[in-house]
């Protein structure tokens, strides 16, 4: 996962969720690169202080809580379908162009989206959907 917050809890959502790589926004070209390789060589990759936060769960005793959201639930059939492409990855200009339907019209579904779903951003986004 690239690009995102620096947060111990949404970290360890997101190995939770089976990401074994987490790079923060700030993240430079060489570290992204360094990350890249690391997985490709069947290792993982992230910040030295959020691998402390996963050793300290760990060390506590305590678990991750699975608490999977329906956010589906609250999502019109077309939230739904355009929540589905935006954690797919596609950016709004090709979800419009996906579904024939204007920028504007993508960009008011998504704000929906993510207020629906508690979401702060499409990362979190793409999180609560696994």
């Amino acid at each position: 996962m690239i690009g995102m917050e620096d947060d111990p809890d949404m970290f360890l959502k997101a190995v939770q969720a089976g990401a074994e790589g987490y790079l923060l926004r700030d993240a430079s070209a060489r570290q992204i690169l360094a990350a890249v390789h690391r997985l490709e060589q069947n290792a993982v990759a992230c910040p030295k202080h959020l691998e402390r936060a996963l050793f300290h769960l760990i060390a506590s005793g305590k678990s991750l809580q699975s608490t999977p959201t329906p956010f589906t639930a609250e999502l019109t059939p077309r939230e739904q379908q355009i929540a589905r492409l935006v954690v797919e990855g596609l950016a709004n200009k090709e979800i419009a162009g996906r579904l024939n339907i204007s920028l504007q019209t993508v960009k008011n579904h998504v704000h929906n989206i993510l207020k629906k779903t508690h979401s702060k951003n499409r990362a979190m986004l793409a999180l609560a959907a696994l």
